[in-house]
């Protein structure tokens, strides 16, 4: 049982009331920490009180590093201690404080939404808090409570300025709140404008964002367009250099040299974490005004002069004949 909200300062900050509304809220756009990759026997848990921080670098009990994903930090004042399958009937691994009643998930990037599966021991109910942080400070203070063994408690939280952290603390145990199956995101934003051409030449148009110091440079998103006309590009936060090229000696790429390429003209864009659809990328490209006929080679005007001559010669071939 999740108790609802006891202090909020955001209207656009809420509790995601369960997994499938988080999985909805994030889609591909998330990652999960299921706390299997640690070897630790079924009915048994392991506590090492010399690792307080556990992130993807950490070593617990001699194993690691990649115990969890690369975006989290999951920090405790008590030791970890990772609990195995069936320990006190939890359903599955889990971690938690060993010896002290906090536990705190630091993201390396504020995300837009989290949520994560509350256990409790068998026959040790728990409840408390828990927090949730933004880049401003506290956005709330929210009760839980967790039966215990078997029984999951789901927490989700979203907010659109960002979650920096959250912090559960038991209210009851020595221990903190166990935790498994965490999930986090940020939420891709639009990224729209209209693509103009002025010239002769046909042919798609790309669109593409660079994460790099300018057009071409680094990682990319790319959508075409058959022609010129409006595009819309889905990017997660982040600054980019948004940049158009027309393919208009169609062989499925561009720019190849010739062919029109520009970029948006107050590159770079800003895609704030948060921030809602960016609109009005537009982006203007300049083609040859007209279509460039290519001159004859020496060959092909002997080919021409040929055909003509040989097409001459036919025409008398026949009058002769017919006046023979």
């Amino acid at each position: 049982m999740l108790i609802l909200c006891a202090y909020v300062v955001s209207g656009d900050a809420a509790v995601v009331a369960t997994r499938g509304d988080l999985n909805t809220l994030l889609g591909v756009n998330q990652s999960t920490d299921t706390f299997e990759t640690f070897s630790v026997a079924d009915g048994a848990a392991d506590s090492d009180l010399t690792v307080n921080t556990l992130d993807d670098t950490t070593i617990v009990s001699g194993q690691g590093p990649g115990l969890v994903n690369v975006d989290a930090t999951y920090i405790v004042a008590g030791g970890i201690q990772w609990n195995g399958n069936n320990y006190f009937s939890l359903p599955t691994k889990t971690i938690m404080s060993a010896i002290l009643s906090a536990i705190e998930i630091v993201y390396d990037t504020p995300v837009r939404a989290m949520g994560v599966d509350l256990c409790a021991f068998s026959g040790y109910a728990d409840s408390g808090t828990a927090e949730v942080y933004g880049p401003g400070g506290l956005i709330a203070s929210i009760p839980f409570s967790v039966a215990g063994g078997a029984s999951v408690s789901f927490f989700g939280y979203e907010d659109v300025g960002g979650i920096t952290r959250v912090r559960f603390t038991s209210s009851v145990h020595g221990w903190s709140a166990i935790l498994n199956d965490h999930t986090y995101g940020i939420e891709t934003q639009s990224v729209s404008g209209t693509v103009t051409y002025t010239g002769a030449g046909t042919g798609p148009i790309s669109i593409a964002a660079f994460d790099g110091a300018g057009c071409g440079q680094g990682n990319y998103t790319e959508v075409w367009i058959p022609g010129p006309g409006q595009y819309s590009l889905s990017l997660d936060p982040g600054t980019y250099y948004i940049c158009a090229c027309r393919d208009t000696n169609h062989n499925g790429t561009c720019p190849d040299s010739g062919e029109p390429s520009s970029g948006y003209n107050s590159n770079p864009v800003i895609v704030p974490a948060g921030g809602g659809p960016v609109t009005g990328i537009n982006i203007s490209l300049q083609g040859p005004v007209s279509r460039t006929e290519s001159v004859p080679t020496m060959t092909e005007w002997g080919m021409i002069i040929f055909i003509a001559l040989a097409g001459l010669g036919s025409v008398y071939y026949l009058r002769r004949q017919r006046r023979a």
